[in-house]
């Protein structure tokens, strides 16, 4: 059906007369996808524009900074916050806003010594949910950002992804049946946002302290916003380079984690694993236009739209669906980009031999140590490396291997038990774990949302077992 949440959202970007939308396009909120753009009428061709929305209407690391420095005037970066002339006015006609106040606990250093994710968590977090509740839910004092808000995904739209599970301790049982590299996500993704959340904490608590009269949600819930704009930021940022970051990054900072965007509407297309066919991004930099990364489009690639109905794409990276589940809460049924992690059982296998540590060395002295994988397509020369000097204990001769003087015809006969073994006990391992999980699902009584989550594993695993019956298949030959 016709979505109003985005009706809104364009007559707030058509206040920017550098916005830009196709005529040709309309978003359908739907069932299986949510939110997603199909070709209306007419049709769409290679390099034409699908939507270009200016630096204005973006969230990004440069455009927090301009928002902010609107109530603190002791924000001041050159080309980026509020220009100091034009401040008085600001303030004069909106003194009694709440954000004057909050706002004030920032210096421009504080502001710049954190990250993208932790900056526009904080900001959206105040603006999205605190603003009303210090305003006492005046609409005078209403955020510029909201009709963007409107539209981002609700709490249940991302209750897939299992780091939420984990830092809400709830779905422990699927937790527990999760595919190892799924856990490693999970993990990984956990720990970011703990220790974001941890290094906002104090801001939040002075907050707490200038509006105890109208601040009334409590810390627990206040997380769980701050989980659901968290994971709203990371499942619908785009990559862009954000100079600004690099420049006042922290010691040890990946710089490369704030390398991002956030772009109304563009947000709204679905991923497909084909890469270098659908929509694809493209910044202009304005230079009479500073402020900001410029401005960003959405451009039709070589796959043509030409039928109505037809819903454009964008490739969101050669991903799994171990990485799509833990970063955007969702799978595909067929992703030509799953892969199998098989370090553990491999090192689990040979760890108790007298040679193993020998092994080891002489793997991390070429580089080949771990990341031991398979796809759809072909056992990884780095696992096939591995499996042959584990198997044949022949340094020399894997080392002529490594350097292109054997080919691995020599090693796949002396290899071939050892590989069958771990692809058959793997098979059964995953059998095993789709037993369980189509047992669980009897019990969840209908229940869409842990039906959801369910499916969602049952696909990761049975992509797994394909795999692997292709390649026993290919032994076996």
């Amino acid at each position: 059906m016709e979505d109003k949440g985005s009706t809104k959202l364009v007559a707030w970007l058509q206040q920017s007369d550098t916005f830009q939308l196709s005529q040709n396009i309309r978003v359908i909120d739907t069932k299986e996808a949510g939110r997603a753009v199909f070709l209306q009428n007419g049709k769409l061709t290679e390099n034409e524009v699908v939507v270009s929305v200016p630096t204005t209407h973006q969230l990004n690391f440069y455009t927090v900074l301009y928002h902010i420095s609107l109530f603190n005037n002791n924000i001041v970066l050159d080309n980026v916050t509020c220009p100091i002339e034009d401040r008085p006015h600001l303030t004069s006609t909106n003194k009694n806003d709440p954000r004057f106040q909050a706002y004030s606990v920032w210096d421009t250093k504080q502001l710049l010594s954190l990250t993208s994710f932790q900056l526009l968590a904080l900001y959206c977090l105040a603006e999205w949910v605190l603003l009303p509740q210090w305003s006492g839910n005046n609409d005078i004092f209403k955020s510029s950002w909201q009709p963007f808000f409107n539209v981002w995904p609700t709490a249940d739209e991302l209750s897939a992804v299992p780091a939420i599970w984990k830092l809400t301790k709830t779905n422990n049982d699927l937790i527990e049946l999760l595919p190892g590299d799924s856990v490693k996500h999970m993990n990984r993704i956990s720990n970011l946002v703990e220790t974001d959340w941890d290094v906002l904490l104090p801001t939040i608590n002075q907050w707490y302290a200038m509006f105890p009269d109208t601040m009334k949600m409590g810390k627990t819930n206040i997380f769980k916003r701050f989980l659901l704009i968290y994971f709203a930021i990371n499942s619908r940022c785009l990559y862009c380079d954000i100079p600004l970051r690099k420049e006042f990054a922290n010691e040890g900072e990946d710089v490369l984690l704030s390398n991002f965007t956030m772009v109304p509407y563009v947000d709204y297309l679905n991923h497909t694993d084909d890469i270098d066919q659908h929509c694809y991004p493209k910044i202009e930099k304005n230079v009479r236009r500073a402020q900001g990364i410029g401005q960003f489009m959405l451009k039709v690639g070589p796959h043509s739209y030409t039928k109505k109905g037809d819903e454009l794409m964008l490739n969101y990276g050669p991903h799994s669906n171990d990485f799509l589940l833990s970063e955007y809460g969702f799978v595909m049924k067929k992703n030509r980009w799953n892969h199998l992690d098989v370090t553990d059982y491999i090192i689990e296998q040979v760890k108790d031999k007298p040679s193993f540590p020998k092994q080891k060395q002489f793997l991390e002295d070429h580089l080949y140590w771990g990341d031991y994988t398979l796809n759809n397509e072909e056992i990884s020369f780095r696992t096939l490396v591995a499996v042959s000097l584990f198997v044949t204990e022949d340094e020399r001769a894997v080392e002529q291997f490594i350097k292109g003087f054997l080919s691995e015809n020599k090693f796949l006969p002396l290899i071939k038990d050892f590989m069958r073994d771990m692809l058959f006990s793997l098979l059964q391992h995953y059998h095993h774990q789709v037993k369980i999980l189509l047992q669980i699902a009897k019990k969840s009584n209908g229940i869409k949302l842990r039906q959801w989550y369910i499916d969602n594993l049952l696909t990761i695993y049975r992509g797994y077992n394909v795999m692997i019956e292709e390649h026993l298949e290919d032994i076996n030959s």
